[in-house]
């Protein structure tokens, strides 16, 4: 059995959300409907609108959000690069700084020689 410990509907997911009043709204339509009362002339149009409507917005709401995700993903790919690139950098400054240290010795040793 499925447990559900939705209290409150602004707990659902924006999507559920929107499922839920179109079926509400189509529910009451054909209520509307059965009852003989000529508003569908009025609603179907406003109906069809809406539900596009919310259709078009769930779409681009996905597809933004699949979009930033992409941008994480290549965002924490560049860290990746960044950091190797890091890496790279402070070995050569090491192999630098002893070669440095082995430049003072042969200097050193040199004007010992010399003297």
């Amino acid at each position: 059995m499925i447990n559900v410990d939705f209290k409150t509907f602004k707990e659902f997911h924006w999507l559920t959300r929107i499922v839920i009043v179109i079926l509400v709204l189509v529910l009451a339509l054909f209520v509307l409907n059965v009852l003989k009362i000529n508003v569908m002339y009025i609603f179907t149009p406003l109906i069809a609108i809406m539900v596009a409507g919310c259709v078009f917005l769930a779409l681009v709401i996905y597809y933004l959000g699949r979009w930033v995700r992409i941008q994480e993903v290549q965002s924490t790919g560049n860290s990746t690069e960044q950091e190797k690139i890091r890496t790279e950098i402070l070995q050569l400054r090491q192999s630098v700084d002893a070669m440095q240290k082995k430049l003072d010795n042969i200097e050193r040793i040199l004007e010992k020689v010399a003297e």
